[in-house]
């Protein structure tokens, strides 16, 4: 978190992660490690298109071989995604890999399909 005097309950709120906080060994004094989850929300929203594939690129340089997590809303940026899970509210939608996500039937591929044809009648 950006405060240095923020709480833990803070940090929790923030990041809206409180049971998968404490459900780790050692709750917030976990030791993540070298090889740890780097979890990102909203990464890129307020950036233009060339300074978020900046940041996408810069980050999947500096992550490889380590388990990254985003949370989007912007539909490019999963497209180099190794796996997917599609989430809507609290329920797991759709989870694999991109590829068979945007050839398969599910919603990942329907929100690809409704944002390509806006894109063409636009």
């Amino acid at each position: 978190m950006g405060r240095r005097n923020a709480s833990n309950a803070d940090v929790e709120t923030a990041a809206q992660a409180r049971a998968f906080i404490v459900g780790l060994p050692g709750g917030h004094d976990a030791q993540v490690g070298e090889n740890g989850i780097l979890l990102l929300d909203e990464a890129t929203s307020a950036l233009d298109n060339r300074a978020a594939w900046h940041v996408r690129d810069a980050v999947s340089t500096g992550t490889r071989g380590r388990t990254t997590s985003w949370i989007v809303h912007r539909l490019s940026t999963i497209l180099a995604a190794d796996e997917v899970a599609y989430i809507d509210g609290d329920r797991l939608v759709e989870q694999g890999p991109i590829a068979e996500m945007l050839n398969g039937k599910g919603k990942v591929a329907a929100l690809f399909e409704t944002l390509t044809v806006k894109n063409h009648t636009a």
